[in-house]
């Protein structure tokens, strides 16, 4: 792990831009751990980054790859800066987001209906960051933030991969595709089915493992399929997922009538 720095330190015996000033760790991430910052040129506070162990200096490549081909995209934490200090700390500073999924889920699980809301924001994103040719290749519930305005965010590309290439790293064996545990570099379908278990999670407090819990509608089923082939691509997953909400609103109301 990278050094702690000293409480009110800008960064500077680090090497990081002095515009930086470290403020509280936040928690780790694919290999490294998380600050708080303020950015004195910005006039706010971000995500500070820093990566540690063999190989950060080509794991902040790999993830400042990715985001360069994801810059703009809707639903994907934004990077602003990153770099590689002369001491060899790899940083990258982003967003500042209001904390994980995995946090909240520390608490209860989300329910069915906001599980759902969530399902459909991801897969929205994912589906653009499959097109742009990017397959994340670790969604979890560590990996999903929420803004300001409580949408979902994708972070942590550090092992994504780009136009097949993957990135430098394992996965997480609860939330990944039976494939990518064989061994398979991340692909759209193996991020399906990422989804898909992150998805079960919010809504059940755990990962469907072997067996998915009873009552899962069919769309998300087939996300869990053990064959990548019979997964639906991203975008039918979002268009499933938004129209399986509205069914559920139309039968809520005649209820109430």
């Amino acid at each position: 792990m990278p050094p702690r720095p000293a409480d009110g330190t800008t960064g500077v015996e680090m090497g990081l831009p002095t515009h930086l000033r470290l403020l509280d760790p936040l928690g780790g991430g694919t290999g490294g751990t998380v600050w708080r910052a303020r950015d004195t040129r910005r006039g706010r506070d971000v995500a500070v980054k820093l990566l540690d162990g063999d190989g950060a200096a080509e794991v902040l490549e790999h993830e400042a790859r990715a985001h360069a081909r994801l810059r703009g995209v809707e639903g994907v934490l934004a990077l602003h800066e990153c770099g590689l200090t002369a001491r060899g700390v790899a940083w990258l500073a982003t967003d500042l987001a209001e904390g994980s999924l995995a946090e909240r889920l520390r608490g209860a699980p989300l329910g069915d209906d906001a599980a759902r809301v969530l399902c459909a924001q991801l897969a929205g994103t994912l589906a653009e960051v499959h097109r742009l040719g990017v397959a994340h290749g670790d969604l979890t519930p560590a990996n999903v933030l929420f803004g300001p305005d409580g949408r979902a965010l994708l972070a942590d590309f550090g092992l994504a991969s780009l136009d097949g290439e993957p990135g430098r790293g394992g996965c997480t064996p609860a939330y990944a595709a039976p494939e990518r545990l064989r061994g398979a570099p991340p692909s759209p379908a193996s991020d399906v089915y990422s989804l898909a278990a992150t998805v079960v999670a919010a809504a059940h407090g755990r990962p469907p493992g072997r067996s998915a819990p009873d009552g899962l509608p069919g769309w998300l089923l087939q996300c869990l399929d053990p064959r990548p082939s019979r997964r639906p691509d991203a975008a039918r997953v979002a268009a499933a997922a938004g129209a399986h909400g509205r069914r559920r609103g139309v039968r809520r109301r005649r209820a109430d009538r």
